[in-house]
This record gives structure tokens, C-alpha cells and sequence, in this order.
């Protein structure tokens, strides 16, 4: 060994604090103390796979001796041992492993055991690093010289390699590490360093799919199992064993898998299926990469599919097809066949506005909805399948006043009779019966049916509600003059709700007249008073289209025309269908110059009176709205009362031109079918004045026309 230089020794005792006593230094070689582990027990069990390190600072050890063993304030974790001549210092220093490192020759797979410091010699020899080895009893070295310039000191890796690792660690994971000086040398110690990998046989992995006694599986299936936390560098393999054989055989491209799933490619060997309709267990192996293998704690087993059985339909009541199946097969069969104890999942397909009336052979033969299903038996098998119609609630309703509307027919029969009135199938053909207050209200349209006119439809394939809107009825008040002044003026001009000029039946009105100078009011027609000759006058309206007038007369107008006019296509009089507006205009006979014109409204049986004329000989023409032009000529009025039939006025006129053509024609088929209160309804084209535009009104036109009123 090298010899200790003085400036050492000096250095030495200069910043070193001695902790124990030192010896001669002439002593002889002293054997240092050995302090023994305890002997070895059984190895504990394996844990999981991993790595590991531990270190601790060069001072405190866990126990020293030799000649000398001291500390520096100024390196509080270094220790610093002096080795006089012919005697030892050394520092022990006991690692204890986790619980988790099991030493039994296959579970701790590398050791490595180190220490940084140096000596204080120039070149010197550095401490030596020494492992207990148990099967030895006694302290072995083997320093690996390539470290010693970086200021770590390692135990030679392939030294440790030539015995087993357990022969450094104990069942406890104790490793003894000693670092000493040869005699005559000083060093220091700041770390010593544990470094360790381990490992542990894998967790069983735990079996998923197929599942415990599953059937009619692939004959190409796919496993899959759970790893149970395992690392991800252990492997798997899955074994088979047809059920009866004695052992379990290996699965070809299952072999030695990283992950948690394998579908077989073939058995026993690969591109073979299984057996169809044969019964298998199955299990799966776990392999560390020290090739310790653990097998699953279970066996399943499984079924492969067999025989292909047909799923065939009848379907009754000629309303819908047969059910949709899910899955439409097993796999490797054709469609609609599967294999026993598969449950075929039926929808049924009836036609629109039918339901499933009874399923038979199924899962659940009291169903009447629209699903089922069925669990393959081990042959071929029919399910029964009855449509019938659906009967869907019609749910009548109104606005406004009146009553609810009724339907016809009441119900759809026999199909629906044990549900009632209201119950209606598909495509049932039904007319509404509309019940508005009347006079006051009118039906103005429907929601729900055909059309908002119309008061048929066809029931659809879903409860359905029909509702008769009513709208109280607005009367149209027209209001005319006779004679040289203005047309009276209404107060209010209108009901509320109602268009201007129109009201409803029992608006009471207030009516005022305007003459011109040197003209009075003679009298009043249409109104509440017509024989007041005052300028005001009331009117409370009835409940239709009214017509009011009032004539002026000049001094001297002493003569009255007491008038009456015959109209074609209304019921025999008295009826209100009489009462008319008629334009009548008095001229000098066999000229054009007109001395009168009034505006005049007939009653019930077709009559009306203008007072305040002047005796004389007249031409008299007679119009009404929606008739031709009637003439009587050279009529001689004298003072009083002069009775006058005016003749027949032909119907026709919808334009109010004095022809009736194609004109009219086109008028009247515009407002052909609707009434009054209805869009589209037009006054002029109602000949008969029976409030609507029928066929009726189309006679009437039709047989006057091409002609011309008279002048």
C-alpha cells in the first residue's frame, strides 16, 4: 500500500475532529471489526415489477470502527475515515428493501452498489467498497475500475453477476455495505448509493368474453380479458380444450399477445375453425418478461352455433307485411335462420292507419304493440301475426256561439262500435254538421276539414279535432235619397267588428238628412218612421242587408205613386226575399229628359210608394240592381194616391249595365257556392236574394241572357 504522506496527516489533523480514540502509529495490522447480518429466512412473496433506488449521505453510517472515524463542520454529511498505519477505519452502512423486492433467485434481477468520495492521498488509493455476501458469511469486494475518475466507486457488476443476487440480499432485503480504508490511508464518504430492479409473477388476468356458458358463439371468436393492473410488458396466451378432451392446447396467433383481446385464427391449427355446436373451455396464461406465468383463477366455457333454423311469418288481415327482424340473422347464416337460444328482436310493419292485434309463438303472446320478440328454439319456427284498423277519437269543437258540430256518420261501424260515437278508421269519409247561433251568428269557416269552406274530409291515421269557427252576421245598410238633396248620414258608421257600413242585427242608428234649399223632407223609407217628414230619423237593423231612403219634395208635389214590381225565382210573397232596392225615373214621354229619379226599397210583397210628385203625363223606367231596365210609357199621375205596376223584372244584371252576358256570367260563377258572410260571397250575383249563389241564380241568368233592358 502506498505510504501516507506527512502534508496529509497535517491537513488531517488541522480540520478533522476525531470522534474516537487512534492507535500507534507504529502498530501492526489489526483485523477490523466485523459486525454480522443476521442469517437468511424464507423468502417473502413476490410483489410487483418495478425499480428501485436508495441512497444516504455519507454520515450518519450505521456503524463504524477502526482506527479512526471522524466529521468536518464544514461538510456535515461527508464522514471521514482515518486509517493509521497497520489499522482499518470503516463505515457500515444496512439498506432494508421494500417489502415489495422478494429475493428467491428469480424475483430481484440486478443489483447495483456504489459510493462517492476519495482519499485525501495525491494519488492515493481510494476506501474499498465491500457487500456481505451470505453465502460467504464474510465481506467480498470487486471494484470496477471505469468509475474511479468520476468520483463514484462501484462494485463490479459482472464480479456480482458470477453468484446469485440473493446471495448479497437477504429474505428481509438487507444489503450490508461496508467502505473502508486501507491502513495508513485517510478518506471521506458523502453518499452510498442502492440501486435495484425487480420483479413479480403478473396478476391472473381475468376472463371477459364469451362469457360463462355462452352459445351459438363464432367458430372464429374473439377473446378478451381484463389484465388485471398488470404491467404492460407481460404477454398472454389463450388455451383451448374441446370439452371431453384431457388437456389444454395452446391457441395458434394467441401465443405470447401483448394487450387484452385475440380473435382465433384457427384451432388446433391455424385456418381450422372450431366445431360447429361443440362446447369449449377456455383459458388464458399471463408471462413476465423473467417468464414467470400465471394462468387465470376460472375457466369458461362456450358454445359454438349450430344449425341454421328458419324464422318464417304468417300475416292476417291483409293490412301490413310481415315484422322487421334484428339481428336479420345469425352470423354465418342465411336471412331469417339463426341458431337456437337467439332472441330475434320483431317489428311490425301494418299498413297505415292498422295495429298489431295479436302476435302468437312469440316471447310474450299478450302483446299488441307494434315490437316482440322471439327466442330461437332448436328447429324451424312461425310466428302468427293480426292486423286490424285503428280507430282514432274525432273531437268536435266551435268558436264563438253556437253548438258543437255533429259528424255523420257517427262512428265507424262494427270496427269501432265497442269504443263508441267519435271513433273513426282511416280514410273514413265523414261530413260536419255546423249549429251557429242564428240570426245573430253565421258559420264562417272551418279548421279541420277539407278545406276551410268544405265540411267533408277523410279521417287521417291519428286522433283529428274539427272546429266550426261562427262569426256574428254584418248587414249591409244602404242609404239613398229621392229628390234634390244628400243621402242620409249614419250614426255610428258601423258595428264594432264589423266592415264600414254593415252592423249587426239590432244596432240602433241614427239617420240624418240633408235637403237642398227650397226642398223638405216629405217622407222616409226603410227606417223606424217613415212617415215623419222630419230631417232626423232612426233605424234599428234587422237581420239582413237593409236599404233606407229618404225624398225631398218641393210646394206643390202633391201626387204619390203608390208602385209594386213582379220578381222572378222567389217564394210567393210575403217573404223577405221581396225586399229590393229599385232605381225609378220619371221622364218627359218619348224624351230622354228626366224630371225624377229615386232610389226606393220595396217590401215584403214587392211594393213601395213616392210621395211628394208633381201632377203631369210620364215616361217611367223601373230598374232593380241586379235586373234588366222595365218601361211604361205616358203614364198620366194625378194629385193623391196613383197605383202602378212596373211589370216583371228580369234577373240577371250582375254588373248593374242593363245586359246580361258573359260579363255576369263570369261574376256569378266567381261567387258560385258561398253565402253570405263567406269570402268570395258577392251581393250581385244572389238573383233570388236568398243570400247565397246557387243554381238557382245560374236559371236565372241563364234564361235571360243575351238581352237588354228597355230605355
Amino acid at each position: 500500500m502506498k505510504t501516507l504522506k506527512i502534508a496529509v496527516l497535517i491537513a488531517m489533523l488541522v480540520n478533522m475532529v476525531f470522534l474516537t480514540g487512534s492507535a500507534p502509529l507504529d502498530a501492526g495490522p489489526v483485523v477490523p471489526d466485523v459486525v454480522e447480518p443476521p442469517a437468511k429466512i424464507s423468502p417473502r412473496p413476490a410483489a410487483v415489477q418495478g425499480t428501485g433506488s436508495q441512497t444516504v449521505n455519507g454520515w450518519p453510517p450505521t456503524n463504524y470502527g477502526g482506527s479512526g472515524v471522524a466529521t468536518n463542520p464544514s461538510y456535515p454529511n461527508r464522514v471521514i475515515l482515518n486509517g493509521y498505519v497497520g489499522d482499518y477505519a470503516w463505515a457500515l452502512y444496512v439498506f432494508t428493501l421494500p417489502p415489495e423486492v422478494a429475493v428467491d433467485g428469480t424475483n430481484l434481477l440486478d443489483l447495483t452498489i456504489g459510493f462517492y468520495g476519495g482519499d485525501f492521498n495525491a494519488g492515493g488509493d481510494p476506501p474499498a467498497i465491500e457487500l456481505w455476501n451470505y453465502n460467504t458469511s464474510g465481506y467480498a469486494t470487486s471494484v470496477d475500475a471505469a468509475y474511479e475518475a468520476t468520483g463514484w466507486h462501484m462494485i463490479n457488476t459482472t464480479a456480482l453477476a458470477a453468484d446469485p443476487v440473493s446471495d448479497y440480499v437477504d429474505a428481509n432485503g438487507q444489503v450490508w455495505v461496508r467502505i473502508r480504508t486501507y491502513p495508513g490511508v485517510s478518506a471521506f464518504v458523502d453518499n452510498v448509493k442502492v440501486s435495484y430492479i425487480y420483479n413479480k409473477a403478473p396478476n391472473p388476468p381475468i376472463l371477459v368474453t364469451p362469457a360463462d356458458h355462452s352459445i351459438n358463439i363464432s367458430t372464429y371468436p374473439t377473446f378478451t380479458w381484463d389484465e388485471n393492473s398488470n404491467d404492460i410488458s407481460v404477454s398472454y396466451s389463450v388455451y383451448l380444450q374441446r370439452f371431453g378432451d384431457p388437456n389444454f392446447t395452446i391457441v395458434p396467433g394467441c401465443t405470447d399477445v401483448f394487450g387484452s383481446s385475440c380473435t382465433l385464427t384457427g384451432f388446433p391449427v391455424a385456418g381450422t375453425p372450431l366445431l360447429p355446436g361443440w362446447a369449449y373451455d377456455w383459458k388464458v396464461s399471463a408471462k413476465d418478461v423473467s417468464n414467470y406465468t400465471v394462468f387465470s383463477t376460472t375457466t369458461r366455457q362456450f358454445t359454438t352455433y349450430g344449425t341454421c333454423h328458419a324464422l318464417t311469418f304468417n300475416v292476417f288481415g291483409n293490412s301490413g307485411v310481415a315484422p322487421l327482424t334484428s339481428p336479420i340473422s345469425s352470423s354465418g347464416c342465411p336471412d331469417n335462420h339463426y341458431y337456437a337460444g337467439t332472441v330475434v328482436n320483431l317489428t311490425a310493419q301494418p299498413d297505415m292507419g292498422k295495429e298489431v292485434f295479436s302476435w302468437t309463438n312469440t316471447d310474450d303472446d299478450t302483446l299488441e304493440g307494434l315490437t316482440n320478440t322471439v327466442t330461437m328454439p332448436n328447429a324451424a319456427h312461425a310466428v302468427d301475426i293480426v292486423y286490424e284498423p285503428s280507430c282514432y277519437l274525432l273531437t268536435a269543437a266551435y268558436t264563438g256561439t253556437g253548438l258543437d258540430p255533429t259528424a255523420s256518420p257517427l262512428r265507424s261501424s262494427p270496427t269501432c262500435d265497442p269504443l263508441g260515437d267519435g271513433y273513426f278508421i282511416y280514410d273514413e269519409a265523414i261530413t260536419m254538421t255546423a249549429y251557429p247561433d242564428l240570426p245573430l251568428w253565421y258559420l264562417a269557416s272551418w279548421t279541420g276539414t277539407s278545406g276551410a269552406f268544405n265540411n267533408t274530409f277523410t279521417m287521417p291515421p291519428y286522433d283529428h279535432t274539427v272546429t266550426a269557427n261562427y262569426s256574428q252576421a254584418c248587414y249591409s245598410l244602404t242609404l239613398t235619397h229621392n229628390g234634390n238633396g244628400a243621402n242620409p248620414i249614419a250614426n255610428p258608421t258601423m258595428s264594432a267588428g264589423c266592415d264600414p257600413g254593415k252592423y249587426l242585427s239590432g244596432e240602433a242608428i241614427t239617420l240624418n238628412a240633408t235637403p237642398d234649399f227650397g226642398y223638405s223632407v216629405s217622407g222616409w223609407t226603410g227606417t223606424d218612421n217613415d212617415t215623419s217628414t222630419n230631417s232626423t230619423n232612426t233605424l234599428t237593423m234587422p237581420n239582413f242587408n237593409q236599404n233606407a231612403s229618404v225624398t225631398y219634395a218641393v210646394a206643390g208635389a202633391t201626387a204619390t205613386i203608390n208602385g209594386s214590381v213582379s220578381l222572378t225565382g222567389r217564394p210567393i210573397p210575403p217573404n223577405n226575399q221581396w225586399l229590393t232596392n229599385l232605381t225609378i225615373k220619371l221622364l218627359s214621354p218619348g224624351t230622354s229628359t228626366v224630371h225624377y229619379t229615386f232610389t226606393v226599397n220595396t217590401d215584403n210583397m214587392g211594393e213601395f210608394s213616392i210621395p211628394g210628385l208633381i201632377p203631369g203625363t210620364y215616361d217611367i223606367l223601373t230598374k232593380g240592381a241586379t235586373t234588366l231596365q222595365n218601361k211604361i210609357s205616358s203614364k198620366v199621375i194625378a194629385d193623391g194616391l196613383n197605383a202602378f205596376t212596373m211589370g216583371t223584372l228580369k234577373e240577371g244584371d250582375s254588373n248593374n249595365d242593363n245586359y246580361v252576358n258573359a260579363t255576369d256570367f263570369s261574376l256569378l260563377a266567381a261567387s258560385y257556392g258561398k253565402c253570405l258572410g263567406t269570402t268570395g260571397y258577392n251581393d250581385y250575383a244572389d238573383f233570388n236574394n236568398d243570400n247565397c249563389v246557387t243554381g238557382a241564380d245560374f236559371s236565372l241568368l241563364a234564361t235571360n241572357y243575351g238581352l237588354g233592358g228597355q230605355w
